[in-house]
């Protein structure tokens, strides 16, 4: 019976890691893009250092 638990603790255990790896993965991803983009949030870019003239929306 003990070996029953045993592997299924680890089961349990590799399948957590592999969801939740690809989740961690992500948002480090998504922090190092906005990180490079100088972007406060998804949709709230940061201080520009360009002026108004750089605005894409010209």
């Amino acid at each position: 019976m003990s070996e029953v638990l045993d592997i299924a603790v680890r089961l349990v255990v590799i399948v957590v890691v592999f969801l939740a790896l690809p989740l961690i993965v992500g948002q480090m991803e998504h922090k190092a893009m906005a990180h490079m983009q100088s972007r406060l949030g998804p949709s709230t870019p940061g201080v520009s250092t360009a002026g108004p003239s750089s605005s894409p929306t010209a």
